[in-house]
């Protein structure tokens, strides 16, 4: 009788050894057929995006104070202090995704368009190799590897502005806030950086994201290429060509008016000032001024305080990964030197982040001027554009505006009106502005590139219009 007990015995033993090792390989051949499964995957990714999201943060919403990066806890009601410009932290958070990606996606990209090649017959794929295809592939790589450097450094930069402005907060002691440390550690970690609680915090590095990264659903590359195309045209030598036509219009009126008020207390106003460089050059060239720009665009924003606080220069290939209408991969693959070790943030420049129709102003000043290049045919309603400006006479002790302008009308997304110019300028007449200055720009020797590829064979040029207007409550 012990003897059947004992095989009986070692048969439940055998068999709870045996269940584990079914139970693990059926889930291991269900994993390996659900990794191939398209809709699973998406599953998987929206899952671990919604815990990474900055949607999941616990309490409350968390903003940044622009033109630094200090950190305070929303407004309960949802609206916006008038008093100071937030930036909401899940804005930044976005951005800096969208920018931690650019290396994965787009070398996952290249590989789709290498994949296609390779899908050709061999004959095809032979005479490609011959004439070196598959080496400007492997070009362009190395290209979006380079870019990358680039891209990291503003991640980085960004973070450790994040952490430094915050210190007094994030470290132990008797600031210590532990719900804004918990935020700053959910967004530096999704991103492979994490923070430890001390006398001092540190932004430390933990991994790179790999090919394999489960990455976001939302993130738009394109403007991730198109900002760091931005930060050539900007700040490199080579897009001065593209730059200098609207900084000497708007200065030449700018100095007309300097003339008559350089004793006065000014504020210069430019909203959607992309990364930075006109409203860098404006308070250079009028320190007595106040320059302020106020910019929508997250990852623009962003950009404009990495160009003026980074003090280095980067290098950009903003075309790598064009490939239509290229003459030469030479061509496509060139890099643009990107000199920020000549820019600085200047003690009369102001960058905010948000909406200029939600512009409030701290003080008064004894006049007001608004600089938009490239601007006013980003309104969904134009109107809305002008009578914000005309509502800033309240700011001004002299009750007066004086608005210069240069740019294209190319409306964009979903406009509600789009004028033409001699529309818009009877609507400022019946709105009581007094034209100085009118230009037009629209002859062949006049267009103004924007974003052109001046080696390429598509190259894009705009008619420009530019006036100087003045109005008077």
């Amino acid at each position: 009788m012990e003897h059947i007990a004992i095989k009986e015995n070692n048969n439940v033993s055998t068999q709870s050894n045996f269940l584990p090792l079914l139970i693990l390989t059926i889930l291991t051949i269900l994993m390996s057929f659900l990794r191939k499964y398209k809709p699973f995957n998406s599953w998987i990714v929206s899952r671990v995006n919604q815990m990474i999201s900055p949607e999941t943060m616990t309490n409350d919403q968390y903003y940044i104070i622009t033109n630094t990066f200090k950190m305070v806890h929303g407004p309960t009601n949802g609206s916006l202090s008038h008093n100071r410009q937030l930036f909401p932290l899940n804005g930044l958070y976005n951005a800096l995704l969208n920018l931690n990606e650019y290396g994965v996606r787009s070398k996952r990209q290249n590989s789709i368009i290498l994949q296609r090649a390779l899908s050709l017959n061999s004959e095809f794929k032979s005479q490609l190799k011959d004439i070196e295809y598959f080496d400007k592939l492997n070009d362009v790589d190395l290209a979006v590897v380079e870019n990358n450097i680039t891209v990291k450094k503003i991640v980085e930069s960004t973070l450790t502005r994040l952490v430094d402005d915050n210190q007094s907060v994030l470290r132990e002691g008797d600031n210590y806030d532990s719900a804004i440390f918990e935020q700053v550690k959910m967004v530096c970690e999704p991103l492979g950086y994490t923070i430890q609680a001390g006398n001092t915090v540190q932004l430390k590095r933990k991994k790179e994201p790999t090919m394999n990264s489960l990455l976001s659903k939302s993130s738009n590359q394109a403007r991730v290429v198109e900002s760091l195309q931005h930060l050539v045209r900007d700040y490199s030598k080579e897009y001065e060509i593209e730059l200098n036509p609207l900084l000497d219009y708007v200065t030449s009126q700018m100095d007309d008016l300097y003339t008559n008020f350089q004793d006065d207390k000014v504020l210069i106003l430019v909203p959607g000032p992309g990364v930075g460089r006109i409203p860098f050059e404006l308070a250079k060239k009028y320190p007595k001024c106040q320059v302020e720009s106020i910019e929508l665009s997250n990852l623009m924003y962003l950009l404009n305080e990495f160009a003026l606080t980074h003090q280095e220069d980067i290098t950009i290939r903003p075309f790598a990964q064009y490939f239509s209408s290229q003459l030469d991969s030479g061509d496509q693959l060139r890099e643009f030197n990107v000199p920020l070790s000549c820019i600085r943030k200047l003690p009369n420049l102001n960058i905010r982040h948000g909406d200029f129709r939600n512009i409030s102003i701290n003080e008064k000043y004894d006049r007001i001027v608004i600089v938009t290049v490239y601007f006013i045919d980003t309104a969904e309603n134009i109107l809305e554009y002008i009578d914000t400006m005309e509502k800033l006479t309240k700011f001004a002790h002299t009750k007066q505006i004086n608005w210069i302008n240069i740019g294209p009308l190319k409306y964009g997304t979903k406009p509600n009106v789009q004028l033409t110019f001699n529309e818009l300028t009877k609507l400022l007449a019946i709105r009581n502005w007094k034209m100085k200055h009118v230009v037009i720009n629209n002859d062949g020797n006049k267009l103004n590139g924007y974003l052109t590829d001046y080696k390429s064979l598509y190259q894009g040029y705009y008619g420009t219009v530019a006036f100087h207007t003045e109005y008077i409550d």
